[in-house]
């Protein structure tokens, strides 16, 4: 049934999930279709500072609240969230800044 949320997940989001996924391949995830699976890839630390930098400009709110609640975020990237449309994307990033 098309919109049913209990569908299962697309192999993106579980490949996401996997902690052996080489930097290669979160960079292709980072650009997958899916916000589900581009936002697991803003929240790992082990994703590369430039891959984080396109992901703070996601049009998903919830991929760029991610980005910036992720320690390894750039600061280059925190400061562009700063001016996030989301109050919540923007203090993230603010108190990241701060902190770094």
């Amino acid at each position: 049934m098309a919109g049913d949320r209990r569908r299962p997940p697309r192999h993106a989001v579980l490949v996401a999930f996997n902690r052996t996924v080489p930097p290669e391949v979160l960079q292709q995830l980072a650009q997958d279709t899916d916000w589900r699976v581009r936002d697991k890839v803003a929240g790992r630390r082990d994703t590369p500072a430039d891959v984080l930098g396109a992901l703070a400009q996601d049009e998903h709110d919830a991929v760029a609240s991610s980005v910036a609640g992720n320690p390894s975020a750039p600061d280059t990237a925190l400061r562009a969230l700063t001016e996030h449309h989301w109050d919540q994307v923007r203090d993230k990033a603010q108190q990241r800044l701060m902190s770094s």
